[in-house]
C-alpha cells in the first residue's frame, strides 16, 4: 500500500506544481505565460510568494516520495530502476531550495547570496533530471521499447527550451515564459507517465521488467 502511495506522488506532485504555477500567475497582475520566467512567482516582492513557494517545495518533496517508491518497487535485479529513484530523490533536494528558502531576484535589481543560490540549485536540479530521464527511458525499456524513445524525445524538448531561453534573453525576446514551460512541461509529463506505468506493472508481484540490470 505504501510503495502505491509513494508512486501516486509522482503524479501528484506533477499536478501541484502546474496548479501552482496557474494559481500564481492569477495573483500577479501583469504576469504572462508567454514572457515571464516561473521563477519570477516566487521571486523577492511577488504577490503571495509565500503561497508559491509552498507550492513549489510541496511538488518536489512529492517527486522525492516518488524516487523513495521507485526505490522501494524495484526488485535487486533492477539497478536502473533503483538508480532512476535515487536521481529523483537528487533532483528533489534542489528544486525544494531554489523554490522555497532561495528565492529568484527580480530582474533589474543587484544579486544576492539567495539569487546567486537559486540559479545554481536550478542547474543541479535540471541536471538531474536529465540524468533520470536517459536513466528512467533505460530501465523500462525492455518491456516498454517505445519509452525509451519518448525519454529521448522528452530530453531533445528539455535542451530546446534551455536553448530558447537562452535566445529570448540574448535577443530580448519575450518568450521567456514559454521557453520555460517547454522544458518544465517535458519532464512533468514524463514523470506522470513513469509513474503510470510503474503503477500498472507493479499490480503483477510476479512480473518484472527484464533487461533493467543494466
Amino acid at each position: 500500500m505504501m510503495d502505491r502511495v509513494l508512486l501516486w506522488a509522482g503524479i501528484a506532485g506533477s499536478l501541484i506544481f502546474v496548479a501552482t504555477v496557474l494559481l500564481g500567475a492569477m495573483a500577479y497582475p501583469g504576469y504572462s505565460h508567454l514572457s515571464n520566467a516561473v521563477s519570477e512567482l516566487g521571486q523577492r516582492g511577488a504577490p503571495h510568494a509565500v503561497g508559491v513557494a509552498t507550492g513549489f517545495g510541496i511538488a518536489a518533496f512529492l517527486s522525492g516520495a516518488f524516487g523513495l517508491g521507485v526505490i522501494r518497487a524495484a526488485r535487486p535485479d533492477e539497478r536502473m530502476l533503483r538508480l532512476a529513484g535515487w536521481l529523483l530523490v537528487a533532483y528533489a533536494v534542489p528544486a525544494i531550495l531554489s523554490g522555497t528558502v532561495f528565492p529568484m531576484d527580480p530582474f533589474g535589481t543587484g544579486m544576492t547570496l539567495p539569487g546567486i543560490l537559486h540559479s545554481v540549485f536550478v542547474a543541479l536540479a535540471a541536471l538531474s533530471v536529465i540524468a533520470l530521464l536517459v536513466v528512467g527511458g533505460r530501465a523500462l525499456r525492455a518491456r516498454h521499447r517505445w519509452f525509451t524513445g519518448y525519454s529521448g524525445v522528452s530530453i531533445a524538448a528539455m535542451l530546446a527550451g534551455g536553448a530558447l531561453s537562452g535566445i529570448s534573453g540574448f535577443y530580448g525576446m519575450n518568450i521567456l515564459g514559454a521557453a520555460e514551460r517547454l522544458t518544465q512541461a517535458s519532464y512533468l509529463l514524463w514523470m506522470m507517465v513513469f509513474a503510470g506505468l510503474l503503477l500498472k506493472h507493479r499490480e503483477a508481484p510476479a512480473e518484472s521488467f527484464p533487461g533493467t540490470q543494466g
